[in-house]
């Protein structure tokens, strides 16, 4: 529904609404009357002539500030980039197997604040990744590993919903399914030690950190399935999904835990 309402709202109110300002703004530029063309005289001509250099310079030099004027943002973003401190050291949080679950091998924990889990329930795999982020990722970075974690390039065919949490302190989680091949991964990011509730303060506060920084680094979980089999039926699509969603139910004080490790990855 959310992806519905942007598409409408920016796609075609936002985009008619620019449309109709350029129009706006053209005009007065507009020409009623097609002018009347006249033969330039021979002084015209000479002083044209004369002046060329001149026009060939100040155009120059307009493209000269076109070009820095261009690469003066994508500089400013590379500075600020670079000036992202790495993300600190941090323990992974303890993940609970649920019913049915066994730890299928210890946690891979890998650079750049990222550890790996997974649990064998059944002939299903479950992969659970925990990214921690530097203060001042970029927000568009942090959507771009959540849509690689969720697969959502993946599959052809994709389906976004939700799963609601009744206990603990990690709310809903954003469910993306996808067929040919089978997918199904639950994600929830954490912005300033706290579960993402989006909508733009939040879009306002993610670009103030990514220039300001923060106290606590943004952290994004997600819950995969790996299924053996390409296709699901609808029976084990409904099995996988009370899976992930009793998976989710056994992580008591995971929110906590993501809030300390958010605070630990930001250096605090």
């Amino acid at each position: 529904e959310a992806a519905a309402a942007d598409h409408v709202l920016y796609g075609w109110m936002f985009f008619s609404i620019v449309i109709l300002l350029l129009i706006l703004a053209g005009m007065p530029f507009r020409e009623d009357h097609i002018a009347e063309v006249r033969p330039a005289a021979a002084d015209e001509v000479a002083v044209e002539a004369a002046g060329g250099w001149g026009t060939q310079l100040r155009a120059g030099l307009a493209s000269l500030l076109v070009v820095v004027f261009a690469g003066s943002a994508a500089a400013t973003s590379a500075w600020l980039d670079g000036r992202a401190p790495p993300v600190a050291a941090t323990s992974p949080p303890a993940m609970q197997a649920a019913a049915g679950c066994r730890a299928a091998g210890p946690v891979v924990v890998q650079p750049g604040g990222r550890s790996v889990e997974t649990f064998a329930c059944g002939q299903v795999l479950l992969a659970v990744t925990v990214q921690a982020f530097s203060t001042r990722t970029n927000p568009a970075a942090i959507g771009a590993a959540r849509r690689a974690l969720s697969r959502e390039d993946a599959s052809d065919e994709m389906e976004v919903g939700s799963i609601a949490v009744p206990d603990g302190d990690i709310g809903n989680w954003r469910l993306v399914i996808g067929n040919n091949p089978a997918t199904m991964t639950a994600t929830r990011l954490w912005i300033d030690g706290q579960p993402s509730r989006g909508g733009l303060g939040e879009r306002i506060q993610q670009a103030r950190s990514s220039i300001e920084g923060a106290r606590a680094a943004p952290v994004l979980v997600a819950v995969a399935l790996h299924f053996p089999n390409g296709a699901l039926s609808v029976a084990e699509r409904e099995r996988a999904q009370r899976l992930l969603t009793a998976f989710l139910v056994a992580q008591t004080g995971l929110g906590a835990q993501i809030s300390a490790l958010a605070r630990a990855a930001a250096g605090g």
